[in-house]
């Protein structure tokens, strides 16, 4: 089962079979089919901004609002077909979808044509890929990292790391990488404190995060323009922009209770902050473009930030700046999270 909450602006959900969600915050969205003539049952959900893709079986479908497909409905992208998907990654103007044997295609929402991507050597060895925005990191299976330039023609550069990559994850205009002995590198733009090199200035090359020297990291993740890390002793770091409370620091807006803040805000935190969840053990954190959410060890799934669409799953506010739980069905056990953009998805 799929769990979802966020934009929809786009009729994105028109096309799943909603299931009961009784007792559920009303925009949260239970589903595991698509509404076809036959029902076909869905494997895993990709989020775009405009729209959602679609893995059933061996086929990939489009639903909400792209250049190539203006009207609404649930659209069959047969380029796809034939294709061992391991898994795709949505930008804005290009995203990319990487197979199973380690290969790389991209395409763009004006046509959905897969186009190969050449990388030299690494042709083939692709673990992993990430994009949102202007940065474009893949990451080989020997843990180097490759940036690629979003540029009419794909081309490529390696990127200096000391150390062997086992994570990357791409903000709008920042990237991280975890490498194999759990220290946090950074590049990109500085300007809302998202890289954590304590300043607001931008790293042309990857640098250690000194402040989290010495703290073994095991997974990471960056939204729009800030960051978060989990250490191996269950400590959730974040860092970045604060304007709508998504590192879970005061921010300068109200809180949801419509109560003052008492404590000093903070709307640019350039160095990691530990995040309290009320003893809660965070097992995985996701960040969209403006909140946060996370997996507790328990389970449990917490969340802040704008709210603008809904998607922190719990209240109508506009925002959250602290930490909250959300009610899940009791008898779904999490075992993955998605944030990407305006909306959040558990499996």
């Amino acid at each position: 089962m799929f769990i979802y909450f966020g934009s929809n602006t786009f009729n994105q959900l028109n096309d799943v079979k909603v299931e009961n969600t009784i007792s559920l915050f009303p925009e949260i969205k239970c589903f595991s089919k698509l509404i076809a003539s036959y029902h076909p049952t869905i494997d895993d959900v990709f989020i775009g901004w405009s729209y959602l893709l679609f893995k059933a079986g061996d086929k990939i479908y489009h639903t909400g609002f792209s250049e190539s497909n203006k009207e609404p409905g649930l659209k069959h992208i047969s380029d796809f077909d034939d294709i061992d998907i391991n898994t795709l990654t949505c930008g804005l103007k290009r995203s990319f979808l990487l197979t199973k044997k380690g290969n790389c295609y991209s395409f763009s929402t004006k046509e959905f044509r897969l186009t190969s991507i050449e990388l030299g050597e690494y042709t083939g060895n692709i673990k992993s890929i990430d994009t949102e925005d202007s940065i474009t990191v893949a990451l080989t299976t020997g843990g180097k990292v490759l940036a690629l330039h979003n540029e009419e023609k794909l081309s490529f550069h390696l990127l200096p790391m000391p150390l062997p990559v086992k994570e990357v994850s791409s903000g709008k205009e920042h990237v991280l990488f975890l490498t194999n002995c759990g220290k946090v590198y950074s590049y990109g733009f500085g300007s809302k404190g998202q890289l954590g090199h304590g300043m607001i200035e931008n790293v042309k090359e990857p640098a250690v995060i000194e402040a989290l020297e010495g703290i073994e990291i095991k997974s990471i993740s960056c939204g729009g323009w800030h960051s978060a890390a989990i250490s191996t002793e269950g400590d959730l770091y974040m860092w970045g922009w604060n304007e709508s409370g998504q590192l879970g620091l005061p921010c300068n807006q109200l809180r949801a209770d419509n109560s003052p803040i008492e404590k000093e805000f903070e709307t640019v935190c350039c160095l990691p902050r530990v995040i309290d969840l009320e003893g809660e053990i965070p097992r995985i954190v996701r960040c969209g473009s403006r909140h946060t959410a996370v997996i507790t060890e328990n389970n449990q799934l917490w969340t802040w930030g704008w709210n603008g669409y809904g998607q922190l799953g719990h209240k109508k506010s506009l925002l959250s700046d602290k930490p909250e739980k959300v009610d899940l069905p009791k008898d779904l056990v999490p075992s993955s999270l998605k944030c990407k953009f305006w909306s959040t998805l558990v499996k």
